[in-house]
């Protein structure tokens, strides 16, 4: 469906991670499609954080007052010890309040009183009824899972509707087909149980007070507080209410319930979405129009595809061909086009020919014809639009600012723009629309009002908005300023600046961990990690995504797409630079520079030399290392132990392997010895090294 977007919680839109991959200030080819996917994982637990961003209600007083969702809300999910454990932030005003007890669920309310809870005779609190999920209480009533089937209590935990049915309203079980589902698991967790329903989103899907949506048999129902039917139709599909309108689907028809559970609008389209802006595109034989919410068409059926409205405006198909119409159905933008996207930047649209793409905005018109290859807008509103190896600068209304040139253009945000050619380089200022002679070997982009600039004698310093020399370049190594600080390395050693170019006072630094041992410790800057002496002194610069130490006090340090090796005796400096790395074991790990594996000792010495296309962890004194395409087998002093005649290698559970030598296969034991198959049974075969 042409810009059907849905909200998500674990879901996320396949036309919405298209709009987060193409970030703010990247370039638009013509056809370019990626789709992003962000999260963290560790081996040991994934913290998974589902924001509830709900709307307001107004406040409803009842004989006892329910606890409403409200902005801030969040559902932590941990897992270890192969469990998950669930954990809830911004309830804390709540009255019923959804906690997890062992591995079942309830709801506290701080005290013993009434149906809720009971102190034993040791004076403790225990929470009860448990029951085997929970929701939060809406409008007086929270839906609870007992015995593998949901049912509806009250606040007197009491059951208006006995538990009976396979599931209770979520967004993520309305069938949707158009999104993309992201599950964690580990062992002994089913992801389908466990995110079943998240017990802080509105499972109601807007129906009022008393009305109740569950899936049983394959189908929606709706029913009243006294378990009765509502109506005389289940269905198969049922997306989250809008405008007091909810989508539905049965027996190949669509319609739209009222928040009462009755049929607003009747079963009669053959296609249909959740209203927008109070419009919803609808498809009755074979051409699509929008609807109001009393089911009246209020833009004709007219459309080969039609999308939902978003600040008065939506993309249609006509003829073949993309256009952009208004709520009157008027078109903006006639259907002439081959294609038609959203941008991330509002009220922006990307309009392509067969090979070439212009721009559109929502309310200005056609602000770039349709006669470039690309084009990128920065986060100031400024585009860069590419043709015919050429680049040019225009304002956010499609005014040339800059003539074309081949000369390269780059955004440095606070509408500057860096051009250069032939290692040369000028900054445009687009606001005075002057440009700029500069001697500077390069210009970082602007953060936090400063950016970096490096001299021809390789010395930084930073240019504040005006484009003048803030902090004089005189240090050999500057990060970019973020909250007012930066961190600067010169002729005083490394230290955090601010803005005027003096010490911080106070340094916007983490020390998470210490090594009284080594006396030094890990510290944080702006997302990076650095080496701090016992009295604040940098040793290592924060410049590094990981740093792994070894026991003797070696480090190896993450920049970008290499490791910096730094030795004990002197870490102000690394000095040796490695590809990548492997896990420290057995006073070894692997390295890799130059195409080639080595192996380095604890005191970061290499022990033995980079010599091997491919090598594996050292294990029980023994690893597996190829050359000239053969695996071959050496010890921690990289003595051969085995010669290099194996295709493959497969690592066993025991640190021993199955090899192979073409279609024969053997056993090399922990000792370094060689069995012929026959000789012992092989072990199940894991992972290929």
């Amino acid at each position: 469906m042409i810009g059907n977007s849905n909200q998500f919680r674990l879901v996320t839109n396949l036309v919405s991670a298209r709009k987060m991959a193409l970030a703010r200030g990247k370039r638009y080819p013509i056809g370019d499609i990626e789709i992003l996917a962000l999260f963290n994982n560790s081996t040991q637990k994934a913290d998974l954080q589902m924001n509830k961003w709900l709307l307001c209600f107004v406040l409803q007083f009842f004989l006892v007052m329910a606890a409403i969702p409200s902005f801030g809300q969040q559902t932590h999910i941990t897992f270890a010890d192969n469990r998950a454990y669930i954990t809830f932030d911004g309830i804390s005003s709540w009255e019923f309040k959804p906690v997890q007890v062992g591995n079942r669920f309830g709801f506290d309310t701080g005290t013993a009183t009434g149906a809720w809870g009971y102190t034993t005779k040791s004076g403790n609190y225990e929470i009860h009824p448990l029951f085997d999920k929970v929701c939060h209480f809406m409008h007086g009533y929270a839906p609870v899972k007992q015995d593998g089937q949901w049912g509806i209590i009250n606040t007197s935990a009491e059951f208006v509707i006995e538990p009976a049915w396979e599931k209770v309203w979520s967004p993520d079980n309305n069938k949707e087909t158009d999104s993309l589902v992201l599950r964690f698991s580990g062992d002994g967790v089913d992801s389908e149980d466990l995110y079943e329903v998240d017990p802080l989103e509105d499972w109601t899907n807007g129906f009022q007070q008393g009305v109740f949506p569950f899936w049983n048999k394959e189908r929606w129902h709706l029913t009243d507080s006294s378990g009765n039917l509502i109506g005389n139709t289940t269905y198969e599909r049922m997306l989250p209410m809008a405008f007091e309108r909810a989508a539905v689907f049965a027996d190949k028809l669509w319609g739209y319930l009222g928040s009462d559970g009755r049929q607003a609008i009747p079963l009669r389209f053959h296609e249909a979405v959740s209203f927008r802006e109070g419009l919803a595109a609808v498809r009755q034989e074979n051409l699509w129009g929008y609807i109001d919410i009393s089911g009246k068409f209020v833009i004709p059926e007219q459309f080969e595809r039609a999308g939902n409205f978003a600040s008065g405006t939506a993309i249609v198909i006509a003829k073949g061909n993309f256009g952009i119409i208004d709520r009157t159905g008027r078109y903006l933008l006639e259907p002439e086009h081959m294609y038609i996207n959203e941008m991330p930047e509002p009220d922006l649209f990307n309009v392509c020919s067969a090979l070439e793409t212009g721009l559109f905005h929502r309310t200005k018109g056609m602000i770039l014809p349709v006669t470039f290859s690309a084009y990128e807008v920065a986060s100031d509103g400024i585009i860069i639009a590419h043709k015919d190896n050429m680049a040019g600068i225009f304002d956010e209304v499609g005014n040339a600012l800059f003539p074309m040139t081949d000369s390269a253009i780059t955004s440095l945000g606070e509408s500057c723009l860096l051009i250069s050619k032939n290692h040369l380089l000028s900054i445009f200022d687009a606001r005075q629309k002057k440009l700029i002679q500069t001697d500077y070997k390069r210009v970082k982009k602007f953060s936090d009002g400063m950016a970096a600039f490096q001299t021809r004698g390789k010395k930084w310093g930073f240019l504040d908005r005006q484009l003048q020399p803030a902090i004089s370049a005189s240090y050999t190594w500057v990060t970019d300023f973020d909250k007012g600080q930066a961190a600067v390395d010169g002729e005083n050693g490394i230290m955090i600046i601010t803005r005027d170019g003096k010490p911080a006072a106070t340094p916007m630094v983490n020390t998470p961990s210490w090594d009284k041992q080594l006396n030094w410790q890990l510290a944080y800057f702006q997302k990076r990690v650095g080496v701090q002496d016992s009295m604040g002194a940098w040793r290592v610069r924060p410049e590094y995504s990981v740093i792994r130490v070894l026991p003797t006090g070696v480090m190896l340090a993450k920049r970008l797409n290499s490791w910096v090796l730094f030795p004990a005796e002197k870490t102000s400096a690394g000095n040796t630079t490695f590809d990548d790395i492997g896990n420290f074991s057995e006073n070894r790990c692997w390295v890799k520079s130059g195409g080639k594996y080595g192996y380095l000792d604890e005191n970061g010495k290499i022990i033995i030399p980079l010599q091997f296309d491919e090598a594996t962890g050292m294990r029980k004194g023994m690893a597996a290392v190829k050359k000239d395409h053969l695996w071959g087998f050496i010890n921690s002093q990289g003595k051969q132990l085995l010669p290099h005649v194996y295709t493959s290698v497969s690592l066993q559970s025991d640190d021993s392997y199955v090899v192979f030598a073409g279609d024969q296969k053997g056993y090399v034991t922990t000792d370094g010895n060689f069995l012929p198959i026959e000789s012992e049974p092989l072990p199940p075969e894991e992972e290929k090294q």
